[in-house]
């Protein structure tokens, strides 16, 4: 499982518009809550969505309180997959080339599929 502190260092490096500030605390929070829940033999199952996270008061907080799955040791995080697709490809993909990628999420609302998003990099190479 990704770890939230790495995500967070990185992500204050990023300038972030309203919309992918909000996306990048989602993020942090639903990485929290697996890495809390994974202490307790719960983690959670594969419905990890922004849609899952709204806001209160400025700070995101789970509604989908009844999707946590039993973890089974030594297996991976199931919703890794969906995770990357929901959120760190398209913060990926806002900071490392164009904040209107966020707007991608609109076409796309199971997830911005990791083809399209293609590996994590760099700037683009110049031409």
């Amino acid at each position: 499982m990704p770890s939230s502190d790495r995500l967070r260092s990185t992500s204050l490096r990023i300038h972030t518009s309203g919309r992918s500030a909000r996306l990048r605390d989602a993020a942090l929070l639903t990485l929290d809550i697996a890495a809390s829940g994974s202490g307790s033999g719960l983690h959670p199952e594969g419905r990890v969505r922004p849609y899952n996270i709204q806001f209160w008061n400025g700070r995101p907080v789970l509604i989908d309180t009844l999707s946590f799955e039993e973890a089974v040791p030594g297996q991976p995080w199931v919703a890794y997959r969906q995770y990357c697709e929901h959120f760190s490809r398209p913060l990926a993909l806002m900071a490392l080339r164009d904040v209107r990628l966020g707007l991608l999420q609109r076409d796309f609302l199971d997830g911005l599929p990791l083809d399209l998003a293609g590996p994590p990099s760099g700037p683009p190479a110049a031409d």
